[in-house]
């Protein structure tokens, strides 16, 4: 019995506090949008020599979502992640153009698109 405890221990999913904590202070900076109905997906994934921060925020289709009130929340985003040692590693805007067609934008806060359904926002950290 004591082996299946600690097999079932080894199985689950352990997040390590640290993750948590950091994790936990990204929603409370990206809380605006979650309290605006908008989905939030934050993980972190250890590689062999880095990690991977990964945001997802998909956008409430139902709302008109105007991303210029969201440029200040994204800037201390960022800000806060490199000050935590990460760097950017890849983030996007992902939508529809007029035509209707997928498309695929660097995330850019001078410039944001307002016909937006999905941004992806990757950081790495190396070990």
């Amino acid at each position: 019995m004591k082996y299946l405890k600690s097999y079932k221990f080894f199985d689950s999913k352990i997040t390590l506090p640290f993750e948590e904590k950091f994790k936990s202070e990204i929603e409370d900076i990206i809380s605006d949008l979650k309290d605006d109905g908008h989905d939030i997906y934050v993980n972190v994934r250890r590689f062999y020599d880095y990690d991977r921060l990964e945001i997802y925020i998909n956008l409430n289709k139902d709302l008109q979502v105007n991303l210029s009130k969201y440029v200040e929340t994204f800037k201390h985003l960022v800000s806060f992640v490199e000050e935590e040692g990460w760097s950017d590693a890849g983030s996007y805007l992902i939508g529809k153009d007029i035509n209707g067609d997928l498309v695929m934008n660097t995330l850019n806060f001078d410039n944001i698109n307002k016909r937006v359904g999905r941004i992806e926002l990757r950081f790495d950290r190396s070990h």
